[in-house]
């Protein structure tokens, strides 16, 4: 199989969604690229999520919240129920001042006429011990409004004062001052136990996932036709069509996989074969490869291979036309991958549909994962690959930096978990047993060399 699919045919697909927006509009390897669209990072459970509220806060340092309205309820849970409630104890008309981070932490300072603000956000989901460094310049009180009453007011001299700060996961604190000219002028953070071991796990588990790997999807049934009803139909395939407008039946004179084989004739009306419907992979991608073997081509012939998904009301094709069929050719091997739209999993079936043609169709083999396509042009392959490596490299290099915050995002991000979720380890090298004799004293590894440690072996040169 592998050496036929060398001259194998691409099919590009067409979307008949006119009026959805694309779904791979959003992707991070371009518009005209087919990968699946939508990059969640973060965010991906929504206002539920004290996570994607926190990260929200911290990128806006003026602190704006949308409370909902007739057409977006809001819908809270506990925790961000409580982050809300204490961010409305920030005024509306505060001023943003200077801010500092340190990750995981992000400290705001924030003033009005008569009082100063501290807006301490802890963006991990480990708790978090840290100090704010604050420069007084007149005597004021300082009080910690995540306490609530209970917070006692602590009185400070002018001068410069280490402020503690203990924060939960995902959690926000407010010091509040009774001198606006207050201001924080440093943070640092302490480690936090188990931490860098934990993301090092996950960082070194996905850089261990192997990027030529395919899943052979088995969710269709009978994709070679091999069983064959008593209409002469292989079984879990059914006409969309009226029977009277062409020909669809088993064969067995010539077949390019076991003794069977799909025949599609059809006249200037449509025929269209269907296949049963099926549940789709959970990794979003479908990529079938599939024989055909012309017998008949018309002028005006075509060949439609669909995808039918949400009970047929939306539909993924792709078109031959004529030209690419030529009457008498021997059994050639097509390709065709698209991704399944996001959302809600509905059945998808798989549909022929040939006008002003006969065709033979066999041996169609189906995949859940393909990324990138083997057979595009090398070129382009290779730029694909890169894209994947450079996810793969950003998450280490940022835990190698201390970055945990970057770190966690990239890890948290649309094609991490991907990569976690759905593809497997790449078999680690047997390491060679060591020589026993005098070892050779080893020359100091180059820049380049450096730089390839980085780079899977595949993308090695």
């Amino acid at each position: 199989t592998g050496a036929a699919l060398t001259d194998c045919v691409q099919l590009a697909s067409v979307d008949r969604s006119g009026s959805l927006q694309s779904f791979k509009s959003n992707s991070p390897f371009g518009v005209d690229q087919t990968y699946t669209a939508m990059n969640l990072g973060r965010v991906s459970v929504g206002v539920e999520s004290a996570h994607a509220l926190v990260e929200a806060i911290a990128s806006s340092p003026q602190c704006g919240l949308i409370e909902g309205g007739r057409t977006t309820p809001l819908v809270l849970n506990q925790d961000c129920a409580a982050i809300r409630k204490l961010l409305r104890k920030l005024p509306q008309d505060a001023a943003g001042g200077a801010s500092h981070s340190r990750q995981p932490l992000v400290l705001t300072g924030f003033q009005t006429k008569d009082a100063g603000y501290l807006l301490g956000i802890n963006l991990s989901p480990w708790s978090l011990e840290a100090a704010a460094t604050l420069e007084a310049p007149e005597p004021c009180t300082l009080a910690n409004l995540a306490e609530g009453d209970h917070s006692a007011a602590v009185q400070f001299a002018p001068g410069n004062h280490v402020l503690p700060l203990q924060l939960a996961p995902y959690g926000l604190t407010i010091l509040k001052t009774t001198s606006p000219q207050a201001v924080a002028i440093g943070v640092r953070t302490e480690a936090q136990p188990g931490v860098m071991e934990s993301l090092a796990a996950e960082v070194e588990s996905l850089n261990r996932r192997d990027l030529n790997a395919a899943l052979p999807f088995s969710g269709c049934s009978n994709l070679s036709f091999e069983t064959v009803e008593a209409s002469g139909l292989p079984a879990g395939w059914s006409l969309a069509t009226r029977p009277d407008l062409g020909r669809v039946a088993s064969i067995t004179t010539d077949a390019v996989d076991g003794q069977h084989a799909l025949e599609i004739s059809a006249g200037a009306d449509p025929v269209r074969v269907v296949s049963a419907g099926f549940a789709p992979p959970a990794t979003g991608q479908l990529k079938m490869t599939f024989s055909l073997r012309p017998q008949r081509v018309a002028p005006g012939g075509s060949l439609r291979i669909s995808y039918l998904t949400e009970e047929g009301h939306r539909e993924l094709f792709t078109t031959l036309p004529a030209s690419a069929l030529k009457e008498g050719d021997p059994w050639r091997p097509f390709v065709f991958f698209e991704e399944l739209p996001l959302g809600q999993a509905t059945p998808v079936s798989i549909a022929f549909e040939a006008q002003n043609l006969s065709v033979l169709v066999d041996k169609i083999e189906l995949e859940s994962l393909a990324f990138p396509l083997t057979n595009l042009l090398p070129t382009e392959s290779r730029r694909q690959r890169l894209k994947l490596v450079k996810v793969m490299q950003s998450a280490r290099l940022a835990l190698e930096d201390g970055r945990v915050t970057d770190c966690q995002q990239v890890l948290d991000g649309y094609w991490a978990r991907f990569l976690m979720q759905h593809t497997p380890e790449a078999e680690q090298p047997v390491a060679a047993k060591q020589d026993k004799s005098e070892p050779e004293e080893e020359k100091a590894p180059s820049m380049t060399s450096r730089w390839k440690s980085y780079l899977p072996g595949f993308l090695r040169f």
